[in-house]
């Protein structure tokens, strides 16, 4: 069996047909001539002007120096949740992008342990149920996304760190914030994690099919003989997981030209099947984390409140996907 890693490939700072944006270097800045900048591909080196004022004694004098960036305004595909991606407009390459997203509810039921003793009849209250919500964002710098980071997208080109190793590996870092819920208190914690793509070593499996057949040609010709055969079921371990082939039929086709009448024709057939197989990232855990305040605005997460009066409670679990109760 051989196992393959599938990688999307992107090809960034390809031109395309027409200018993408004409930049005025230095809009602001009368006292220097600039020429205007045609770019016609992403991540094309620009320079822009950037202002910086002294005054004294209500006296003001602007200087200017050059910044050099490189140019991207584009959609990416981005906020996997398992299902689909919401697109993504980045405007900069340092620009941090929403590349995954995780959101579970959990319900369990608090029986209350008092009990109402009335006309010597004791009753208890019905069981509550208590809401625990998990949200985890997993946020990249637009610079450094690689084919590990979303589904389907190759990756912005600009992560070296994202390349292939030379054991076959690549990785992705990730900023996750991570926050729990629950009643009326809530708290999120910040911290890094590391995706890992491995290449898995090939393995393969031959079988040996035995037939005992003969033919004995009646004039000669030039003769084709099917044979329907079945490789066995194998077990092999790829990283972490372990796959199972069930048995599957095999046709062998087999041609054979006989020069002359009443030739004999032995068989001896060796079938060889090959499986392709993508092994999934593993994810190392963190080394360390610290708390946040819960994200408002375009980083909102969904499902999170604001916190109450009561504790925040430690988080459990950090790192790892919740336990079912």
């Amino acid at each position: 069996m051989r196992f393959v890693i599938a990688v999307a490939a992107l090809v960034p700072g390809v031109a395309i047909a027409g200018p993408l944006t004409t930049i005025n270097p230095c809009p602001n800045a009368t006292s220097i001539s600039a020429t205007p900048i045609t770019v016609t591909m992403q991540h094309q080196t620009v320079s822009t002007c950037s202002t910086t004022s002294t005054c004294f004694r209500g006296s003001c004098i602007a200087r200017y120096s050059m910044e050099t960036f490189a140019y991207v305004n584009t959609i990416i595909p981005a906020a996997w949740d398992g299902t689909s991606a919401i697109t993504t407009t980045v405007t900069s390459t340092g620009q941090t992008v929403t590349v995954s997203r995780f959101h579970s509810t959990i319900t369990k039921f608090a029986t209350p342990t008092s009990a109402v003793v009335k006309n010597g009849t004791t009753s208890r209250a019905a069981p509550q149920p208590v809401y625990l919500t998990i949200a985890k964002d997993f946020m990249v710098p637009y610079n450094k996304i690689g084919p590990l980071a979303i589904p389907g997208y190759g990756g912005s080109g600009l992560c070296q760190g994202c390349n292939v190793q030379q054991d076959g590996s690549r990785s992705q870092v990730v900023n996750v914030i991570e926050c729990r819920s629950g009643l009326d208190r809530a708290k999120c914690m910040a911290y890094a994690e590391t995706w890992i793509s491995k290449l898995a070593l090939a393995a393969s499996s031959t079988t040996l099919v035995p037939l005992a057949t003969r033919f004995v040609a009646p004039s000669a010709d030039t003769y084709t003989f099917t044979f329907t055969l079945t490789s066995p079921s194998h077990i092999i371990t790829a990283g972490v997981e372990t796959i199972t082939v069930a048995p599957s039929p095999f046709f062998h086709h087999v041609i054979r030209q006989c020069h002359r009448p009443r030739e004999v024709v032995d068989f001896t057939i060796v079938v060889t099947k090959t499986i392709s197989w993508t092994v999934p990232c593993s994810r190392q855990p963190p080394r360390t984390s610290s708390v946040v305040p819960i994200p408002t605005g375009p980083h909102a997460i969904p499902g999170v409140r604001q916190p109450g009066k009561g504790p925040d409670p430690s988080l459990i679990n950090l790192g790892g996907d919740a336990e079912q109760p």
